[in-house]
């Protein structure tokens, strides 16, 4: 009986995210005809670059301001990041990558904490 009462309801569990989704997809198409608009006035290039915009952009360009430059710079960032070669495990609060400390500075392990936790290890003497 539980196993039947599993596979019946087991596909609740998508049932929140699924509609999240939709939703999502109901308001691209809404900013995709305000991206329509924005092209057809002449605020933007093409109506995709309202991806490139957030609500309050967009707003003041159905009001009439000139967002070409404003798209070219984000366009620019965004081509900028498409050529990342990794993607990084730690970022900063203002959302750059931590640099990595050059090896000799350090005496104790370096990388990347995830978690905190301790470190373990034990000292090879080949000579006594």
């Amino acid at each position: 009986m539980a196993l039947e009462r599993t596979r019946m309801f087991a596909g609740l569990r998508e049932l929140p995210k699924y509609h999240l989704v939709r939703g999502f997809a109901a308001v691209r198409a809404q900013v995709a005809e305000a991206g329509e608009a924005l092209a057809e006035a002449g605020i933007i290039d093409d109506a995709s670059d309202v991806f490139f915009l957030d609500f309050n952009d967009a707003r003041h360009g159905l009001d009439g301001k000139d967002l070409h430059e404003l798209v070219a710079q984000r366009r620019e960032a965004y081509e900028l990041e498409l050529k990342r070669r990794h993607v990084p495990r730690v970022l900063l609060s203002d959302g750059t990558e931590p640099e990595a400390l050059p090896a000799g500075l350090l005496s104790g392990a370096t990388g990347a904490p995830a978690s905190d936790g301790m470190l373990l290890g034990t000292r090879l003497r080949r000579e006594p």
